[in-house]
């Protein structure tokens, strides 16, 4: 389900056991699919964003390593990039595949809430 990747997106290096929850970001727009968001984030960003994962309609990609923190909140090495795991939908909220796009951003969500026992009250 997941492919993974190497690239080296601003962050630093943390703990697994430090990841206490998960931050979810829409791109929004229609403009980029999951893997469009994932080649630009790998040989075009020059920016300080990042996520860890990427989910459209019909696939999630894995960008960056959960032990890497990646800046995502626009607040450098705070407690949402420090502690919580990026994943960002692509696409519009308005477009028919928004829906697709959430479920499997919900299917990774269950599957790392499992995996560092994170729960809805953490």
């Amino acid at each position: 389900m997941i492919d993974t990747n190497k690239f080296n997106q601003y962050g630093f290096p943390r703990d697994v056991k430090d990841i206490l929850g998960i931050t979810i970001h829409e791109t929004g727009n229609d403009s980029m699919n999951a893997q469009e968001l994932f080649d630009y984030l790998n040989n075009e960003c020059k920016t300080s964003q990042g996520y860890s994962y990427v989910c459209d309609d019909t696939q999630t990609l894995q960008i960056m390593p959960d032990d890497y923190a990646v800046y995502h909140t626009g607040k450098g090495k705070d407690w949402g990039c420090r502690y919580t795991i990026a994943i960002s939908i692509c696409s519009n909220i308005n477009d028919e595949k928004y829906q697709a796009a959430q479920d499997n951003c919900v299917a990774l969500i269950k599957q790392l809430m499992k995996k560092y026992g994170i729960t809805k009250d953490s």
